[in-house]
């Protein structure tokens, strides 16, 4: 009988070429999509990221536009029927439609068409500024006196300023601001000493006070008030980064607001039949009269700081016209209508 002999096979030890060139298929396949995951992520995290910077910087400027626009012609209580009125009085000692400090013969809102960057819009507009400080004892005996006011307030020596009631308005120069002998209050000191880079007060003819005293048209009391007027310009401007900005001008210095605005445009609201309600909106070229303006309409271009956002060619339209921008910056297009409070027989 014979033997019988058992062999053994030997298990396989290690991978083969074909299982590692498989894993690596199956690898690169795997990262791949890895890869394309973290690239949509980056995307859209750019993509994000811009569009909430565009509405941040959109809104920042709307806000601040309108919030100056709606004080636009607000010279107090009292309600002139024109620029003109005798019963507002101009005390500065300036030449003849000065665009900074003529508050009376010129208009309280103008704008000029595509002389800005890109085609852009300028606009200008002229009030006092939001909160005012009231009168306070003692009061004015004679028109050459100074007047007394909260400690707590914002008027600066140099600001130009109106004093009003109900019945007229007083347009100078605040030459000082001191303490007064009042616990708690300030004085408003205004007189005809030249000022260095400012323009300074002038005495109406009727006034007999002496030396450097300065006379307004009337004596101010209780129901008086006190407030900085401004004349503002927005623009828009190569910023100091080199990318377009809106620019605010107030009272002739000029600063940067915020950049990424690139194009802005105007319309004025034309009240033409006096019913507090703008009847049509149209460039301020084609108005031809601004005391008829209730109403800005403003259209702004905004764009990323960054390109490549976008991967086609973007088309946008302005006001009914269509642009084209290949630089794939994200753009997008706000706009904003403003009522112009005095001119639609509201008091602030």
């Amino acid at each position: 009988m014979q033997n019988l002999t058992l062999q053994t096979v030997k298990k396989q030890k290690g991978i083969s070429l074909v299982e590692i060139m498989v894993a690596m298929v199956i690898s690169l396949f795997l990262l791949g999509g890895v890869i394309q995951v973290y690239m949509g992520n980056r995307t859209a995290y750019r993509f994000s990221d811009a569009t909430s910077r565009i509405q941040e910087n959109a809104r920042f400027a709307l806000e601040t536009m309108a919030s100056d626009i709606r004080m636009t012609g607000f010279w107090g209580c009292a309600q002139f029927t024109s620029p003109q009125d005798t019963h507002l009085v101009n005390n500065l000692n300036i030449a003849a439609n000065d665009p900074l400090y003529d508050f009376i013969q010129n208009d309280v809102i103008s704008a000029t068409v595509n002389d800005g960057l890109n085609g852009s819009d300028s606009l200008t507009v002229s009030g006092s500024k939001a909160g005012q400080n009231i009168i306070l004892a003692p009061f004015m005996v004679n028109t050459d006196d100074d007047i007394e006011v909260d400690s707590v307030t914002s008027l600066q020596t140099n600001d130009i300023a109106i004093i009003s009631n109900c019945e007229g308005a007083d347009i100078f120069e605040i030459t000082g601001v001191v303490a007064s002998a009042t616990a708690g209050q300030s004085v408003i000191q205004h007189s005809t000493v030249v000022q260095a880079s400012t323009p300074g007060n002038i005495n109406p003819p009727d006034c007999s006070a002496g030396g450097s005293r300065q006379c307004f048209s009337q004596i101010y009391e209780s129901d008086a008030a006190i407030a900085a007027l401004q004349t503002i310009t927005y623009s828009i401007q190569a910023g100091a980064s080199g990318e377009p900005a809106l620019w605010r001008a107030e009272n002739g210095v000029n600063d940067e607001l915020i950049e990424g605005i690139e194009q802005m445009q105007i319309l004025f609201g034309v009240d033409s039949d006096g019913d507090g309600s703008p009847n049509q909106y149209m460039a301020s070229s084609a108005v031809a009269d601004l005391s008829q303006v209730s109403a800005v309409r403003i259209f702004l271009v905004v764009r990323s700081d960054e390109d490549g956002i976008t991967d086609d060619a973007q088309v946008y339209s302005v006001n009914g016209t269509s642009f084209t921008a290949t630089d794939n910056r994200l753009r997008r297009v706000f706009s904003v209508t403003v009522t112009m409070r005095n001119k639609a027989g509201l008091i602030l």
